[in-house]
């Protein structure tokens, strides 16, 4: 279980690339902790996890709350497709969390 829960997840800044996007981000606690985190995300895995309908974002997002949800440390710099390794349910479970 995480050592405080996130309050929410700061878009900072976000950046296409020729495989998708990469975001600077900062994720709040309620504890009143803030880390800063790069976090890049293919469009293949954008794809797969969401048909393109939602905003590359919005996933990215949901993607670091499913991983501290499960996780107790987030790193500084990753790619969404390696959270694969760390919670292996988030194929399953992360569209649902995304849904508008």
């Amino acid at each position: 279980m995480p050592l405080a829960r996130v309050q929410r997840i700061e878009i900072l800044d976000e950046c296409d690339t020729p495989r998708g996007w990469v975001y600077r981000l900062e994720v709040h606690f309620e504890d009143g902790a803030a880390t800063q985190h790069e976090a890049s995300m293919s469009w293949v895995d954008h794809e797969y996890w969401t048909s393109g309908r939602i905003a590359p974002s919005r996933v990215i997002e949901a993607v670091v709350r499913f991983v501290l949800e499960h996780e107790c440390t987030l790193p500084q710099k990753f790619d969404a497709a390696t959270a694969r390794r760390w919670c292996r349910d988030i194929d399953r479970d992360l569209p649902a969390m995304i849904e508008p």
